[in-house]
């Protein structure tokens, strides 16, 4: 790949040139609404309740419930009690909430403290992720971008092959990103793994054509 200018690979990046554009010719969205910071994702912050969260949104965007919060029991068997497994009976399937705009398309999701107990006042937003690649971070590093691109930004990067998480997956790790945000990585299309890994290694600098960042998370590690 040709090596780009410091400042002409951020212009390309804000104009997501260098990678997949999103549908349609609009420009991308400036100012502080759209950005990721490592407190928060657009207007949606860290810490807040589903009640701010959902006060802080414009008319044009709607904060969606979990489609499916179930609660099943621990027990392989659904009526089990809570002194039959000798624990809480109840755990969250589903708890992730997602803000959408008037067409329904998926911008961001989040997840909170206490998932089963929604309307708490204790229960707080814990970790965001941003999908739409009109969500940015200060240095215009948004999700669609090529791993290969963004490392002329944040220095080399280094993958790491994990599942442990609500929103899982494969990790981008920068040498220079930005404190208290992370990058997913995927590869596009909807390949397999972006990275290329040993046999027993969960962790590679190796990657193929085509990963990109998939998500910026901020949050609950």
């Amino acid at each position: 790949m040709k090596k780009l200018g410091f400042t002409a690979l951020l212009g390309c990046l804000a104009m997501t040139a260098c990678s997949t554009s999103p549908s349609g010719s609009s420009p991308v969205p400036q100012g502080p609404e759209w950005r990721v910071s490592a407190g928060s994702v657009g207007p949606i912050r860290l810490g807040m309740t589903v009640a701010q969260a959902r006060e802080a949104l414009d008319p044009g965007h709607q904060l969606v419930d979990p489609p499916n919060l179930q609660l099943r029991s621990q027990s392989s068997r659904p009526e089990a009690t809570e002194s039959e497994i000798g624990g809480p009976a109840l755990h969250v399937l589903n708890d992730q909430y997602s803000v959408r705009d008037s067409s329904g398309k998926k911008l961001m999701e989040f997840l909170t403290s206490n998932p089963a107990n929604p309307e708490n006042p204790g229960n707080r937003i814990v970790m965001i992720s941003a999908i739409s690649p009109w969500f940015s971070t200060a240095e215009g590093v948004r999700t669609g971008n090529r791993i290969a691109d963004v490392a002329y930004i944040y220095g080399p990067a280094s993958l790491l092959d994990s599942d442990n998480e609500g929103f899982g997956r494969e990790w981008v790790v920068f040498r220079n990103g930005p404190a208290g945000i992370r990058f997913q990585a995927s590869r596009a299309n909807e390949g397999p793994l972006a990275g290329i890994y040993g046999a027993t290694s969960l962790t590679t600098s190796s990657f193929v054509n085509g990963a990109e960042i998939r998500a910026i998370v901020i949050g609950r590690r």
